[in-house]
């Protein structure tokens, strides 16, 4: 059984797929099948790190205090940590804070904030006879609650798959993740939950809103594309298929081997034209 100790485990991402290992497979299925494998293991951003933070307070003061004392030299700054001194937290830290504050202090994001529930739940399910394992910030009874901090909730961005300008919601693909862990929920508990978005933002004051997730057509458009490109994740978890690498990315740059030359313009976005590029480093199966 899937518990929160194993469950961002190099055998979990063999064991499921989750929201983060599909979508790794979109980016990158170099790199995402190099993790699942245990081969690469991607450096923590500044941002997971922040996220971390940010998410750690709503689980539980032990699990947030539990995290400040792991992470000191990256929350605190390290004049601060000498002995003798009251360690003092990092600028991004601080905003962090006042975010959490201005959730805190708003009477319809603490209640739910307070709601009776379960934080970091784990589920697990099949999706497309895929195993599949989710991990909520906070369960509660027929409603996923999902904490979420942005740059600017109400800035769009132009998503050129789609040929349209995109809340963050849809760019960073949460309506996705909405679809995926109700249809887990509902196969554990027998309904489907609402699906609600905490929402503050990195502003000076922080904006904040609190979004539901609740568009028919857009949950099973998010599904149908998963159902889409599955088969081909499952041929290359299987190594029946090699992997696209996509040739930018901290695993493909790290493992990168320069083939020929190229001429200015190949840097140039406009004219940049770069070939399906496979992973040598794929060993197939045996």
């Amino acid at each position: 059984m899937l518990t929160r100790e194993d469950y961002y485990t190099p055998e979990a991402d063999q064991a499921y797929m989750s929201c983060s290992l599909y979508d790794m497979y979109m980016e990158c299925e170099a790199a995402a099948l190099a993790k699942e494998q245990g081969r690469f293991r991607p450096t923590p951003s500044r941002a997971f790190v922040l996220g971390n933070y940010f998410h750690t307070f709503f689980e539980s003061p032990d699990a947030h205090a539990e995290y400040c004392a792991e992470k000191a030299p990256e929350i605190y700054t390290l004049s601060s940590l000498k002995p003798g001194k009251d360690p003092q937290k990092r600028a991004d830290v601080e905003q962090l804070d006042r975010m959490i504050d201005v959730v805190m202090k708003d009477e319809l994001m603490r209640r739910f904030v307070e709601m009776p529930g379960e934080n970091e739940a784990v589920m697990t399910g099949q999706i497309f006879s895929m195993p599949w394992r989710i991990r909520m910030d906070k369960m509660c009874a027929g409603l996923i609650i999902d904490y979420k901090t942005c740059a600017n909730i109400w800035e769009t961005t132009y998503d050129p798959r789609q040929q349209r300008r995109v809340t963050f919601v849809e760019l960073y693909g949460y309506t996705r993740r909405a679809a995926i862990y109700r249809e887990i929920y509902k196969q554990n508990r027998g309904e489907y939950p609402s699906f609600l978005l905490l929402c503050v933002s990195k502003q000076d004051p922080a904006d904040k809103e609190a979004v539901i997730i609740n568009n028919e057509q857009t949950l099973q458009y998010e599904l149908s594309q998963v159902k889409e490109r599955l088969p081909r994740i499952q041929r290359i978890r299987d190594r029946s298929i090699k992997p696209i690498r996509c040739g930018t990315c901290e695993y493909c740059r790290s493992t990168k081997q320069c083939k020929n030359i190229k001429t200015h313009f190949d840097l140039d976005p406009e004219f940049w034209r770069r070939e399906e590029e496979y992973d040598e480093l794929w060993v197939p199966r045996a």
